[in-house]
């Protein structure tokens, strides 16, 4: 069989089956053909709103000999105008009253395969009226081109996973046109315009995210005119229209020119190499799944890491790759299925996450390997780099390095016009690593002694500058990067129940801690960054296993010796979840410890809703305000109301039900008919617990709700400052009164984690931390509370003494051991109301569920306070 990175004229493309759907969602029931069909739409239209949004700024159209020039190369023998105008037989009668886009296809697709294409090894097909079922929004593109060996026969379905160019049809010239030339960001305002950007956006997505790819094209078909649009991480080049009908020599040279392109020129990634069903390595990927590794004592390890990896290889009909790491030395090979994680969207770093073999030590640990495109801007480190830097500082619970470089193209193949040469003018100089590292580091090329090959990075955003000198320019430069992990981390969904959540996020601050000591600020704090660690240690002739933190993704973090005082990408840092309400409503802000805090603030609070017992009785519309929320003015977006409520307010209120979010212990089973929710089975796989099963009078308060208590009162402390500092006629809010005492519970021998409280952050579990009867003026009050948000110390000694149930009131109760319900929020959750998408980009579901993607006044709700106890605080 084939090699896919093969050039056109060397072998033919590999033929691959269809691709198993991403695991977006832990969505496993049988839909009827209509429910299922209904949520496919739906998710299609969330998807092309989102990548509409996302694209916002980033499309620079072209001429069309520019387009041709610098990206459609041109071979030897290339025949004239004429030769291209005369092998074009097609005619169309667009003035027909009968004329349709169905009518259109098969005429055009038949044209252009006894014409251009003929005799090569690519044909088009039409794709319209069968979806890739490894799709779930069921999108399908007209018409696509394939290799003749990949192409769908005999009805089959469109295949993702092989389209080499996808061609959307248009029968409107102007109407029908998803690019508008006289628009600034070349955006059209029309609404059936901006569907149709938001449909080809959607097509050239899921192309990415089906392929190893550094850019792709794309035939738009306007009528009897023409786009040619090119793709990377940065954004889109779209050709200037033109009319193929009278002009036929403009299409048929750029598709002649495209049959005869190298893999590389049409936009595929060399570096990744098909795993083919006859390799020993593909036995070995088998092996690695089914058999458990075994210790020299003989105990089975990593099992973790190990089901993770079968699950990546378990259908065989998708792609498994070999991917290759450029690292300091020689290239490094790692065995992948697919992927464990798979960022959404068209523009931006498209992370995917792998569960690995790593050809170096195929019998070995399994690995975790990280491919994005990362941002390639002056002062931003490569994540090893900094990785390397927290190891050597003997951070804790942080990754360990195995190998990382920027991405380099084979040098034995016709190279794509977007691989770059580290010696040329197209690497910033300023680009060069900040962090300083040894003589092994590779560094990122620029001061290299000898050329070490051509670096994959984006091109959309240099077009865009020399179009709009001196602007700001709404694209990132983008650079293939890979890194690997010796730690393979389970979400921390993974949980066994709230107290154990509770130690791990504190875990997780004093990783932070130490790596803020050493000189690093994360600066992305969010769900898919913090992460569960297996670790087994043999201990009197026995495996013992333990659960840590393991904080995770720090590319996006900074040196604090750096200089700079404004962040150094175009837009904010961070995951919009997550991120401080702070930070949200100003977006140019640098970000600092407090925001740090707040966003495990968030962390904390997006597990609790999802998994323990509460009285909100509608999780997916309030993950939907408070997580995905947001303001718009001018254009820009800001806080949403929810959480800009909440930490202003002090209190988290829910909405439609004007009651204040509590957490309950696990209610009692009443009967065996009627067990309750911390031992009754989901009633459909998915669905929460019925909200009748006990009424919130019968439920006794979770310990947890003194952490929300507390951080909400500092929150509110340091936002009434804020507040106070923007508009000087505003004095502070009134504190709270002094708390009352706490009933001492008795004294226990000291557990392990206990222990490491009080060894790493001399945690007093009897310590109320505020002394009765103690008097502050308002402002002082203020400063006291919003002081404990500077610093990791005041928050881990919260989470330690609610941790521990010695500070806690009696009526609180003690942590229970099962707590944790299956997950409250519906896998095919939709909002009531078709909102506009946010900044919050891509699936709705995904965001909610996974947890991934300045105004001139902020917003300003209603004050709320808490009125249960906080005396810890």
């Amino acid at each position: 069989m084939a090699d896919p990175n093969a050039n056109a004229s060397d072998q033919p493309h590999l033929s691959v089956p269809p691709q198993p759907p991403l695991k977006a969602s832990p969505n496993k029931r049988n839909h009827t053909a209509t429910h299922y069909s209904a949520i496919a739409q739906q998710l299609a239209e969330e998807q092309r709103k989102g990548h509409r949004l996302s694209m916002d700024g980033k499309i620079v159209v072209i001429d069309y000999e520019t387009m041709m020039n610098d990206h459609v190369p041109s071979p030897e023998h290339e025949p004239d105008d004429m030769d291209f105008q005369s092998s074009f037989k097609f005619k169309f009668n667009f003035k027909s009253k009968v004329a349709s886009e169905s009518k259109f296809y098969e005429p055009f697709a038949n044209a252009i395969n006894n014409g251009w294409l003929k005799g090569t090894n690519f044909k088009v097909i039409v794709t319209s009226a069968t979806p890739d079922p490894s799709d779930p929004s069921k999108q399908r593109v007209d018409l696509a081109i394939y290799t003749v060996d990949s192409a769908p026969v005999d009805g089959d379905p469109a295949n993702w996973s092989a389209i080499e160019l996808s061609i959307e049809v248009k029968l409107e010239e102007v109407s029908d046109d998803p690019f508008d030339e006289d628009a600034v960001t070349f955006q059209p305002s029309s609404t059936e315009r901006k569907n149709n950007l938001g449909q080809v956006l959607s097509y050239s997505s899921l192309l990415f995210e089906h392929q190893q790819r550094t850019h792709q094209f794309t035939l738009v078909i306007l009528g009897q005119c023409a786009r040619i649009v090119r793709w990377d991480r940065a954004g889109a080049l779209v050709s200037e229209k033109f009319n193929y009908v009278e002009q036929p020599w403009m299409l048929g040279r750029f598709l002649w020119r495209f049959a005869r392109m190298s893999a590389a020129q049409r936009g595929h990634d060399t570096t990744a190499t098909r795993v083919l069903t006859t390799s020993d390595e593909y036995r070995l990927m088998r092996e690695r799944a089914d058999v458990p590794q075994k210790n020299a004592e003989g105990f089975v390890i990593n099992e973790h890491a190990r089901l993770l990896f079968k699950e990546s290889v378990r259908n065989s009909s998708a792609q498994w790759w070999k991917l290759r790491v450029d690292d300091s030395t020689d290239p490094r090979f790692f065995l992948v299925g697919e992927p464990h994680f798979q960022a959404s969207g068209l523009s931006g770093r498209a992370t995917r996450g792998y569960v690995a073999v790593d050809l170096a030590d195929p019998r070995g640990a399994l690995v975790f390997l990280k491919d994005a495109w990362r941002v390639a801007h002056a002062g931003i480190e490569r994540e090893g780099n900094i990785l390397r830097y927290l190891n050597e500082k003997a951070v804790n619970r942080v990754p360990t390095l195995v190998c990382h470089g920027d991405v380099r193209a084979r040098k034995d193949e016709r190279a794509g016009e977007d691989d770059v040469d580290v010696e040329d003018g197209h690497i910033d100089e300023d680009d060069e690593d900040h962090m300083e590292t040894d003589s092994e580091d590779e560094g990122t090329g620029v001061n290299d002694e000898e050329p070490r090959g051509r670096i994959q990075q984006t091109i959309s955003q240099k077009y865009w500058t020399a179009r709009e000198t001196g602007a700001h320019c709404p694209m990132k430069t983008h650079r293939h990067y890979r890194v690997v992990v010796r730690e393979v981390g389970l979400p921390m969904s993974h949980f066994k129940n709230a107290k154990e959540l509770v130690y791990l996020l504190a875990r997780g601050i004093s990783a932070h801690d130490q790596a803020y000591q050493a000189g690093i600020l994360h600066r992305d704090i969010s769900a898919g960054n913090v992460l569960i660690q297996v670790k087994e240690v043999v201990k009197d002739g026995k495996l013992v296993r333990f659960r840590d933190v393991l904080l995770t993704d720090w590319e996006l973090s900074k040196r604090l010796d750096q200089s700079d005082t404004e962040p150094r990408q175009p837009d904010r840092t961070g995951t919009w979840q997550f991120m401080s309400a702070n930070a949200l409503s100003n977006p140019w802000r640098v970000i600092t410890v407090e925001d740090e805090m707040e966003s495990f603030f968030h962390l904390l609070l997006f597990y609790a809703i999802r998994y323990l017992p509460h009285n909100c009785k509608d999780v997916g519309m309030f993950m939907e305000e408070y997580f995905d929320g947001f303001t718009k003015e001018n254009g820009q977006y800001f806080c949403g109301l929810a959480k800009w409520a909440a930490v202003k307010g002090g209190s988290i209120t829910l909405p439609n039900q004007a009651v204040q979010l509590t957490f309950y212990l696990p209610a009692e089973p009443r009967d065996e008919n009627n067990p309750g929710p911390s031992s009754a089975p989901l009633n459909d796989g998915n669905a929460p617990l019925p909200a009748d099963r006990s009424s919130a009078a019968e439920r006794k308060p979770h310990p947890i709700n003194v952490v929300f208590d507390c951080m909400l009162e500092w929150l509110h402390a340091q936002y009434s400052l804020i507040n106070e500092k923007m508009n000087p006629t505003a004095g502070p809010h009134a504190a709270a009164p002094p708390p009352p005492d706490h009933e001492e519970q008795v004294e226990e021998g000291p557990t392990e984690e206990e222990m490491w409280f009080v060894d790493e952050y001399n945690v007093d579990f009897n310590d109320p931390a505020r002394k009765k009867g103690t008097v502050y003026s308002e402002r002082a009050k203020l400063e006291e509370l919003a002081a404990n948000l500077k610093e990791h110390k005041h928050v881990v000694s919260l989470f330690g003494r609610v941790w521990s149930g010695k500070a806690l009131d009696s009526e609180l109760g003690r942590w229970p051991l099962n707590d944790k319900v299956p997950d409250q929020l519906r896998a095919d959750f939709r909002p009531d109301k078709d909102p506009e998408l946010g900044p919050a980009l891509g699936s709705k579901r995904a965001s909610l569920h996974d947890g991934r993607a300045a105004a001139s006044e902020v917003p300003q709700p209603a004050k709320r306070r808490s009125t249960r106890n906080s005396h810890l605080g």
